[in-house]
């Protein structure tokens, strides 16, 4: 009588703590579905006795599909929720880590005699605690088509009087939380209920089958950056064949700068396009020929395969390209202000900067309105510092009195 009595309390908890489970995961996680893989351990605290640990393990965005570019992105983390059985209550501050297993098919799972037979495995995992949502552990992940498994293990602690180590490993079953695929679970550890689904591939969705508009090498639209690639790899040096560092640019066929650095500089474009390299200047040595004998800073290539271009500089000291009358004009007067804005001192430099502004103001009613520069640029926002500086010591000054 004893043993029924005890057995049916055991059912009971268990009922009412599915049911807990069910309304916590239903109004904190909005997601498609929660396919989730569930477990109970048991922890003696002392002065209390034992008291039950819930264990779910999954994987986020449910139904899971391997990544398919400029259709799905494949990101299914591995997420764990931890909870006292008896409250429902959260269990932060617990220290976890995952090896994940993973194996391209049915078949090659099959043919494992252990987890150490996955097609990749990476091990020692840590699962970081999610901000706000205590007991609540992820690591972030893309995924292919295929099966995941995971051992789960490290300690849990439970309220900060008690600690539980658990080493646990589950997979996800074919078919999803249903079932109704090949069976998955040969390498689970006992006690694990529920499940979470194996990655699908996602084109058993497709409907009509052959989509118009999905092609099978990935350059669909709206997504992925599908289609063929190829490098572009561009170096510098001397004439006599030593390493040399340049600036250097590369620019898609719309203008855009899509690379930028000191050489060597790399970049993946896109097989058939157009793309236009350009070394800077910068002084000295004069920059000589590209590889193929070309004399020209900048020069464009369709990109059909891997490429290296490189960049040959001699001796000589290059002249700066040309600047016309109106760049002079720019160039002179902003340099003429900044020297004026620099040479003032603080805390005396009240009024020579005042004086400063007073020049500047009149010689630039003097001079025709030049093309805004990055000379010019510099010398209003000196002038904008200088000013703001001054006057917060007038204030000061001011307040003071």
């Amino acid at each position: 009588m004893t043993n029924h009595s005890a057995a049916s309390r055991n059912v009971l908890t268990f009922a009412v703590a599915a049911g807990l489970l069910t309304v916590l995961i239903g109004s904190a996680l909005p997601m498609q579905a929660f396919g989730h893989a569930l477990s109970i351990e048991s922890i003696n605290v002392d002065g209390v006795g034992e008291r039950g640990i819930f264990i779910v393990i999954g994987h986020t965005s449910e139904p899971t599909f391997g990544a398919f570019p400029g259709i799905h992105d494949g990101k299914h983390n591995v997420e764990v929720f931890l909870e006292d059985l008896d409250t429902a209550l959260p269990l932060a501050g617990s220290s976890l880590k995952i090896d994940k297993f993973y194996f391209e098919d049915i078949n090659s799972f099959n043919n494992a005699d252990s987890v150490e037979d996955a097609d990749e495995k990476e091990k020692g995992v840590s699962l970081s605690g999610v901000f706000g949502d205590p007991g609540h552990y992820i690591t972030r992940q893309v995924t292919d088509d295929g099966i995941y498994g995971y051992r789960l293990y490290g300690t849990v602690n439970y309220f900060s009087v008690a600690e539980l180590e658990i080493d646990t490993t589950v997979f996800c079953t074919e078919g999803g939380e249903g079932g109704g695929g090949a069976d998955t679970s040969k390498f689970n550890s006992p006690g694990w209920f529920g499940a979470y689904g194996c990655h699908a591939d996602i084109e058993n969705i497709f409907f009509p089958e052959d989509l118009k508009n999905v092609k099978d090498d990935g350059s669909n639209g709206g997504g992925g950056g599908g289609g063929d690639k190829a490098t572009i790899t561009v170096e510098s040096e001397l004439a006599d064949g030593s390493e040399f560092k340049k600036y250097v640019a590369i620019s898609d066929e719309t203008g855009k700068t899509v690379k930028k650095g000191f050489t060597p500089v790399e970049f993946e474009g896109k097989v058939g396009e157009d793309y236009t390299i350009e070394v800077r200047f910068q002084g000295s040595p004069q920059f000589d020929h590209w590889e193929d004998g070309s004399e020209t800073r900048k020069r464009t290539i369709t990109l059909q395969e891997d490429i290296t271009l490189l960049a040959t500089y001699g001796n000589d000291v290059e002249s700066e390209p040309e600047k016309s009358e109106t760049d002079s004009n720019t160039t002179a007067v902003a340099s003429s202000y900044t020297g004026q804005i620099q040479q003032a001192s603080f805390p005396s430099g009240a009024a020579t900067t005042s004086s400063t502004m007073s020049v500047a103001s009149s010689q630039a009613a003097q001079t025709p309105a030049p093309a805004i520069g990055m000379e010019y640029l510099s010398f209003i926002v000196s002038a904008a510092v200088v000013g703001s500086i001054v006057g917060i010591k007038r204030i000061r000054s001011n307040r003071s009195d």
